[in-house]
């Protein structure tokens, strides 16, 4: 296993290499954020330039912010909020076929 600041810095190497492979990039863009949330430092998702339309992901670097731009989801939201448990249980019975543990 490596120290934090190490798989840190190699997510980040990697979403440099994966620039040209939107997904790709965004799979690792999510990573280093709970890589770097995990080691301490600050990160999270807010607009970018003050677009409410277009989403950031950040990161709070001890060498200075850091930020990529992310997709924003496809559907809207659909007022799940106060059932989104009965959907993550009915997707649990669906893929392992039982109920699920409390």
């Amino acid at each position: 296993m490596c120290p934090p600041a190490r798989c840190l810095a190699d997510i980040l190497a990697s979403i440099e290499e994966h620039e040209a492979s939107p997904v790709t990039r965004y799979q690792l863009v999510l990573h280093a954020v709970c890589r770097a949330i995990d080691d301490g430092l600050e990160a999270g998702f807010r607009s970018a330039s003050g677009d409410p339309d277009q989403l950031a992901a950040f990161i709070e670097l001890p060498t200075g912010q850091v930020s990529w731009p992310i997709p924003q989801h496809v559907h809207e939201f659909d007022g799940h909020a106060v059932r989104h448990h009965d959907r993550i249980h009915a997707f649990q019975r669906q893929v392992v076929g039982d109920e699920p543990s409390s």
